[in-house]
């Protein structure tokens, strides 16, 4: 049985950001471009759910406030099918909105505007954290990013779902 682990070979990583503001959009692609990531994105929440179950990114980046599902309800959604890393990206900046977020599955909150150095840091971390448990034999049931699909699987020649 041919291992569908992600690797180098196969090209650039997918990763899901969900956010309602296309700069944000724009700059986060970019960035994850630069780090060998490849940026599936969309602009509401319902879309994020089902673009998740399409492409099974080994990263998702969510905005809270957005149309259709708010962040909060797709973190939960996703979180109740797998542990891939989620990080929050809002500007939402007091203590609660930041304890909501985790409490509804996400690992990591980035307040906006942002530092392009602290969310690489971030995403990096989140990223080694969730290989050393599947190293670990901790990876949890849902687990996907050993299954991911090639980028080109889903039809995704750029950015933007």
């Amino acid at each position: 049985m041919e291992s569908r682990r992600w690797t180098r070979d196969r090209g650039p990583r997918p990763v899901l950001v969900a956010d309602d503001d296309q700069g944000i959009l724009d700059v986060v692609s970019t960035m994850l471009r630069l780090d060998d990531l490849f940026a599936f994105t969309c602009h509401d929440g319902t879309r994020a759910v089902e673009m998740f179950h399409e492409i099974q990114p080994q990263l998702v980046i969510l905005d809270v406030s957005m149309p259709g599902l708010d962040g909060l309800a797709v973190c939960r959604e996703i979180r109740a099918a797998s542990s891939v890393p989620i990080i929050m990206l809002t500007v939402m900046n007091e203590s609660k909105d930041a304890a909501a977020a985790l409490e509804a599955g996400a690992d990591d909150y980035v307040r906006k505007p942002f530092a392009a150095d602290e969310l690489r840091a971030r995403i990096a971390s989140d990223h080694q954290n969730f290989i050393a448990a599947i190293a670990g034999g901790q990876k949890r049931p849902g687990d996907i990013w050993s299954s991911a699909p090639e980028p080109a699987a889903v039809g995704a020649t750029s950015h933007d779902c």
